[in-house]
Formats: C-alpha cells, structure tokens, sequence
C-alpha cells in the first residue's frame, strides 16, 4: 500500500507539472553573433517567385537569405503613413549566410500603399550590419528615416537618410556599444537604448536628428550581464521606458522617465522570476515588446516560459504587462488555454509527446516574437506572434504560423487567439505590426517566409539554405488578410465545394463585390470579359490558400453593358453575368 501511494504521489507531481518529454530547455543565443568578416561588393538580386511558397505580399527588392532575427525586443522594421509604407531587413546573398557579420541592412518604400516599391532596396552601410530600427522623421520640410542598428566592425549607430530613397545615408557611430535600438521621441529626438559591453552597463541616449549629434546619455543599470537583452519605448509627450532582461533568473525590469529621459525613476521587476498566473508558474524570455499607448500607458507584451527556461505546455504563453493592468501583474494574451488553430498547444498530449523530441528554430519558444500596437484611435489594442504548428519538416524541425490577438480594454483582457496565416510546408516567423496606419478593423503587419523551418543562417547550420521573403500584408482582425489591393478573406473556414457567388449589387455603378470560395491551394484568376469575349480586367491573379474570399471591382473606366466574369482554377471554372448601368 505504501508503495501504490508512493506511485500516486509521484503521478500526481508529473501531472501537476506536465509530462517530462514536455520540458525542453532553452539556449539563450549570443548577443552579437559576431564572426569573421570581410569587406565585399554586395548588392541584393531580386530573386524569382519560390513556385511551392503563396509568396503575395513581399516587398519586392528585400528576399534574400538570411533566417534569423535577434532574439530580444521585436525589431520596428515596419511604419506605414498612409499609402507610405517602409520595411527594413536584414539581408543575405546565400553564399554568406552562416557568416552573420556578412549581413547587410536595407529598406523599401512605397507610396502607393504597396503596389508599386522602388526600383532598388537602399543600402544603409557597407560595411557589415545588422538588427534595423526604423525611426521615421521631417528632415528639411521632407519625409525620410534615420536607422539604428550595429556595424560588426565598430559598434551601435544610426544612419539617416537625405531624403526618403535617396540612397544617400550618413552614419553615426557610437563606439563601445551593442546595436543601438531606438525608437521615435519627439520633433528632434530619436531614444535610444544600447549596453556598452566594456564596462557591463545599460546606457540611455538621445540622438538629435537635426543637429545629427548623440546628447544627455544616462546610466539605466550596472548590473548587465552576457546575454542580457534590453528594450526601449518612447512618446512625444515626454515618456521613456528602458527595460531589460536578466538572463539569470529570467525578470523583466524597467525604468521609466516622464521628462524625455533626463531623469529616471527606480527599477521594476515587471515580470519577476516568481510570477504566477493562472496557477502556471513562468518567467521571462528574450523575446518581447514594449511601447507607449495613446493615454501615455506603458505596455509590454512579452514571450515567457517555466523557470529554468523549460519550454513546458503550462509555462509557455505571451503574457501582457502594464503597471495600470491587472494592479501591474501579467494578463495571458495567448496560452495552451486559447491557442489557434493548427497551434501545437492546443494538444497538449501532442505536445508533450513530441516537442522534445523534434527542432525548433533557435531563439524561437512555442509562442514566440510578440508585436504590439494600438489603432490609431486608441480604442484596439494589437498582438500578433508567432506559434508552432504540429506539421514538422522531413528533417525535423517544426513549421510556424501567424497569430493575433486584440484587447479592447488597453490590455486588461484579450480575444480568442486567431490564425493569420494557417499555412503547411511554409514557415513564417518574425512578425512585426506597424505602430501606426491601424484602425480597429484594419492593421498592417510583416514576417518573414521561408519554406524551410530551422537556420540555415546561425546555429541550425545543417538545414536546408532557401530564399526569405519578406511579406508586408494588411489584415481584418475577424475576416483574415487582405492577399492584395481589392482583395480579402472574409473566413478561414474551408468550403464543401468551389463557389462563385453572384454579384452585388447587380446591376451596379460604377463598383460591385464578388465573393468566391476556394476549397484546396489553388493559382486563382477571376477574369472580366465584355460581350466580345475581349479581357477588360483581371481582378484576381495569384495563389490562395483555402477560405471564402471577396474582391471589389470597379468599371469607373468602362460604359454601360453586360460584362462577364470568369472564376479559373485548375480543377474549376465558373461564369456569370453581371451589368454595368451608368
């Protein structure tokens, strides 16, 4: 009998804390990822169209090769204005993929709201760099950016460009310190936050754009140790927040400023070691976010797992933290409680059997990279991540998907996770969402695709080398992403059968919707003929992913009259009749 209860003891302990085969530890990778380095020509190619990948949506000039992105706060590499767009990257020719120092900043921009980028990507340095921020700034009366990053060779700078895609950057380095991550302050101040390795300390420092010199720099903390990672946010109402991860124990602290950052206020262990939420007992891991919201609300969104840097299904979740939330304890965002669809913790038995046993990218958790931003009237608040899929590759690493999350509350509580992207054989990691341009109904956001999982580029060396495109695409947080101008899912759910609906209104002037259901990937043309059989427009012409989908079109440039509208697919083909009555 004492034995049989010995046994139940011991079962009970294993259930309270997960299956054993659940607990995969995590390596923390390093800071810099330096290597040897040598000066070469580069210039990016614009690649052909990766035919087993839906590549809609990537910004055109900025594939390349380079599969991993800094493990630490969710790089801005994404503002929108408008129809001005800007995205950044790292970037890779693949033949120095596993040499990180051979890594090359760049950006595009449209001013079409994406239909058109520029001819060519713009270099930010020369030489070797890495990890861009984007800061958006008036220079003379004219739109442009300034870009902080690190130069392997030197240290943390920021590069400025004359005008927007001029091409015509000057950099300015700030010796001694890591990659400088950096955020927009006000109308003459980038903040930024870096460590000078030398001497282990935390810095705080404001980059004047006009007078284009470094001023008011301030210790934030002494007590820095390898692999510590920091974070930086910032209002135009006088708000710094300067965080920072503590690789020992796993707490998230921050010191915060109201008056630009010339002085700051004590430490907070925002996210202490001895959390407990929900009843699972976590702590922090590197990936995070942190910004200011509209009211001047601090809010940081961040990956945490259980203590020791186990990947268990209990201690894995993105929690969200503000010190005027939840009397400043974390609130789940997503966890095995509410996963997506296809998310790997929504079966924990799965999970448990098989995580340990199969790769995941490195610096990557189960739910990973969390990116946060409110619409611009303050009223949604936004979290997209990424998140592993149950589908591994043939060599053994797991794929990962897209997924979103919204408060309504300023983060108090959350919605139901959703899929963004819910694709197999394809791995999309790295989402960021732009800081502005949302509203509650619509929200921009990036991330990498690739159609391997694991890196080529860092310690996963073995696996396979394949083209990164990096997909800039707008998104309903209840109908799905919009695949392209006029274009967008209005459910995920996957038809019985091939649909094509009639449209409406019909007749109509001058615009009109048609809505059609795909059951399976398919290359989708939807083509307009007139009584002739002569093609006046092609409105849909591209890959999609299963799902019910909705396209407007508009004849503004055609007279009254019957036109036709053709649904082509390999397996099927629909026609109907439409009028066009001005």
């Amino acid at each position: 009998m004492k034995n049989a209860a010995f046994f139940l003891l011991i079962f009970f302990i294993l259930l309270s804390n997960g299956s054993s085969q659940s607990k995969f530890r995590l390596t923390i990778p390093d800071q810099q990822e330096k290597n040897n380095s040598q000066t070469k020509n580069f210039k990016p190619g614009h690649y052909s169209v990766n035919t087993v990948l839906d590549t809609t949506g990537a910004v055109y000039g900025l594939t390349q090769y380079y599969d991993y992105i800094r493990s630490g706060q969710n790089l801005r590499k994404l503002w929108v204005f408008g129809d001005t767009i800007i995205v950044a990257c790292d970037f890779s020719d693949s033949l120095n993929i596993q040499i990180p120092s051979e890594r090359r900043i760049y950006y595009q921009a449209t001013f079409d709201g994406g239909i058109t980028w520029l001819p060519d990507a713009i270099s930010i340095v020369q030489q070797g760099n890495a990890y861009p921020e984007i800061c958006p700034i008036i220079s003379s009366g004219a739109r442009t950016v300034c870009i902080s990053g690190v130069e392997f060779s030197s240290g943390g700078f920021v590069a400025k460009d004359a005008i927007l895609g001029a091409g015509s950057t000057t950099v300015f380095a700030l010796p001694l310190s890591s990659e400088i991550l950096s955020t927009p302050m006000n109308d003459q101040y980038i903040a930024c936050g870096y460590i000078n390795n030398q001497f282990d300390t935390l810095l705080f420092i404001k980059f004047d754009y006009i007078n284009q010199v470094f001023s008011g720099k301030k210790v934030i903390s002494t007590a820095i140790v390898t692999s510590t990672r920091n974070y930086i946010a910032a209002d135009a109402n006088g708000n710094v927040a300067c965080a920072w991860w503590d690789p020992a124990a796993g707490d998230m602290w921050v010191k915060t400023s109201t008056d630009n950052g010339n002085t700051f206020g004590s430490a907070v262990d925002a996210i202490p070691s001895t959390t407990v939420v929900n009843g699972d007992h976590i702590c922090s891991w590197v990936n995070s976010d942190i910004m200011y919201g509209p009211s001047g609300n601090l809010c940081i969104a961040a990956s945490v797992i259980a203590p020791g840097f186990f990947s268990t299904v209990r201690g894995t979740k993105i929690v969200f933290w503000s010190p005027a939330v939840n009397g400043g304890n974390p609130v789940v965002i997503v966890d095995y409680h509410y996963a997506p669809s296809n998310c790997m913790l929504e079966d924990t038995n799965y999970y448990n059997d098989h995580y340990s046993a199969v790769n995941h990218q490195v610096g990557l958790t189960p739910l990973s990279h969390p990116s946060i931003a409110y619409s611009s009237d303050g009223s949604r608040l936004f979290c997209v991540f990424s998140f592993v899929q149950k589908d591994t590759s043939s060599y053994g690493f797991f794929y990962n998907d897209i997924g979103l999350s919204y408060s309504d509350n300023n983060g108090a509580t959350w919605s139901n996770p959703a899929s963004l992207t819910y694709t197999y054989l394809a791995d999309e990691i790295y989402p960021t969402i732009s800081r502005t341009g949302n509203v509650p109904s619509l929200f921009k956001f990036t991330y990498s695709l690739s159609a391997f999982p694991g890196s080529a580029s860092f310690v996963n060396t073995t696996t396979p080398v394949s083209r990164v495109y990096q997909i800039f695409k707008k998104c309903e947080p209840v109908g799905g992403c919009y695949t392209e101008p006029g274009i967008h899912s209005i459910s995920n759910e996957i038809p019985k059968e091939y649909v094509l609906k009639q449209n409406f209104p019909n007749p109509f002037n001058p615009s009109t919707k048609i809505q059609f259901g795909i059951v399976k990937i398919s290359f989708v043309k939807i083509v307009i003929y007139d009584v002739t059989g002569r093609e006046v427009a092609r409105i849909v012409n591209q890959k999609l992913n299963p799902g019910v989908y909705e396209s407007d079109w508009d004849a503004t440039n055609l007279s009254s009259g019957v036109y036709f509208y053709s649904l082509q697919t390999e397996e099927y083909t629909n026609t109907k009749k439409m009028i066009l009555l001005k």
